[in-house]
């Protein structure tokens, strides 16, 4: 905090107890009203400073950047925009490079620059970066986070998600993940043989709803809701091990937003064209043969669906 030196007050400038015993009375009377007046200037001077004091007070979003771009995102956040943003807590899980992507559009339209994380970076940025890069291998990871949460929410400490929450005492062995009570199987894609009557029928169709600002959640949350969408109609139509993971389908989103181009409809047109190509195309059980390195590369979704993400490719698990 910058330190400001003392002011003397109006009533002490009035008063000079030093020269008022040697000012004659028209040299006080001359001078008198330029005290006034250098009193004046001087309370207007204390004014301008509490305001600017006042007015660069810190944030709360502010306060608990550790950062360049967690200050960036306060700074966002703090000038009314970015409203598509997840909250900070969320942000800070994403590592750097995630980070710059979220925040790109947001910067680019208040005229901000996206700072270098990697130049001069104190240890205390380094201690953040090391934790929000913690259990996470893919440099441009988004994490999904399910929970409800408002556009502007910081969840508390004792209640912050992580990508490993629901799996600290899991273990991944190539196919399953076996975790207290639950087995999770690796998803394969499935003949036409295998699947319901339904899922080549017309009325099998992949809508999303459109996200309405006036809807309580942030377009994290609904591109994180309908995600889960996604992943249950792919695995419909057989085609469980040929997902995109949630980084590229929350930035597909953006970009078709700011080409504007209508998200729901692309994605149903997609949905459409895999059903055809489906029904006519061989599909082989896994289109790599690769399988997750650990579960820092996973995220539970739900009780009944972990994802995996190495980066290029995406592995789900289903509850047996």
């Amino acid at each position: 905090m910058h330190s400001f030196p003392a002011i003397v007050s109006m009533p002490d400038l009035l008063v000079d107890h030093k020269f008022g015993c040697f000012m004659k009375s028209s040299v006080h009377s001359l001078i008198s009203p330029i005290l006034a007046v250098l009193g004046l200037v001087m309370l207007m001077l204390v004014h301008t400073v509490a305001s600017a004091s006042a007015g660069t007070r810190p944030s709360a979003c502010a306060r608990q950047a550790e950062t360049p771009l967690e200050n960036l995102y306060c700074s966002i956040k703090d000038q009314g925009e970015g409203r598509q943003l997840p909250n900070f807590i969320d942000f800070r899980r994403n590592n750097p490079e995630a980070q710059k992507l979220l925040l790109r559009r947001p910067a680019k339209k208040l005229g901000l620059a996206i700072p270098d994380q990697k130049t001069s970076i104190t240890s205390t940025e380094k201690a953040a970066q090391q934790r929000t890069t913690q259990g996470q291998s893919n440099p441009e990871t988004v994490v999904i986070s399910l929970a409800k949460t408002a556009p502007s929410e910081a969840l508390p400490k004792s209640s912050q998600p992580s990508n490993l929450a629901g799996l600290s005492d899991c273990s991944l062995y190539q196919r399953q993940i076996y975790c207290p009570g639950d087995t999770f199987q690796l998803v394969d894609n499935l003949p036409n043989r295998k699947l319901s009557p339904k899922a080549f029928t017309q009325e099998n169709q992949l809508q999303f709803p459109a996200w309405n600002s006036a809807s309580g959640i942030s377009e994290h949350q609904y591109l994180a809701d309908n995600y889960r969408l996604y992943l249950d109609k792919m695995m419909f139509i057989g085609l469980g091990a040929a997902t995109m993971s949630f980084t590229r389908f929350y930035h597909n989103y953006f970009d078709l937003k700011e080409q504007g181009i209508d998200f729901s409809r692309r994605y149903a047109n997609l949905y459409a064209f895999l059903k055809e190509d489906k029904q006519r195309l061989r599909t082989p059980a896994q289109l790599i043969d690769e399988l997750p390195r650990n579960l820092n590369q996973c995220e539970k979704l739900d009780r009944q669906l972990i994802a995996c993400d190495n980066g290029s490719h995406n592995w789900l698990y289903v509850a047996d």
